[in-house]
């Protein structure tokens, strides 16, 4: 019989990006299954103060992690166009309409931001790294995707 793991967020987490809660709950989900010895896993279900989360069982949890961690070691050798709030965005919303002109016009959004909000690419750092030509050419997208789609598509908010 499938389990469903409840999981409460700690009021200290919110200082986080929604993005890296995210990421960080997919890849601890994944690392459960693969410890369960691929027996059948239920979903895991984050409760937080203002929203609730369900996450389904990964098909191939094993080829995730792979993944995340040859783009992690990528990262440690070399920069990668891996931008956490415009890579969820641009994977969101291509997940949604399937448009890769609509996912790059939102993720741009999120990088440049507007009088309001600060964007993701006025970090100094990221603007020292980013500031000769267009921060969100490929492989951009194609990053985006292969890191947020497969934890994008086994949720569901409840």
């Amino acid at each position: 019989m499938a389990a469903t793991w409840v999981a409460a967020q700690t009021p200290e987490w919110s200082h986080s990006p929604p993005q890296w809660r995210t990421l960080g709950r997919g890849l601890q989900f994944a690392l459960v299954q693969v410890y369960q010895d691929q027996e059948e896993m239920g979903t895991l279900a984050v409760v937080t103060l203002d929203q609730a989360w369900l996450y389904k069982a990964l098909a191939d949890p094993e080829g995730v992690l792979r993944s995340l961690l040859l783009r992690y070691r990528q990262g440690l050798m070399d920069v990668v166009r891996f931008f956490p709030e415009s890579s969820f965005v641009y994977a969101e919303r291509f997940g949604k309409k399937n448009d890769r002109d609509a996912a790059l016009r939102a993720a741009r959004f999120v990088w440049y931001g507007n009088e309001h909000t600060r964007g993701e690419g006025s970090d100094p750092y990221v603007d020292l790294c980013f500031r000769d030509g267009d921060p969100l050419r490929d492989p951009f997208g194609e990053l985006a995707r292969e890191v947020f789609e497969p934890l994008i598509e086994h949720r569901e908010r409840i």
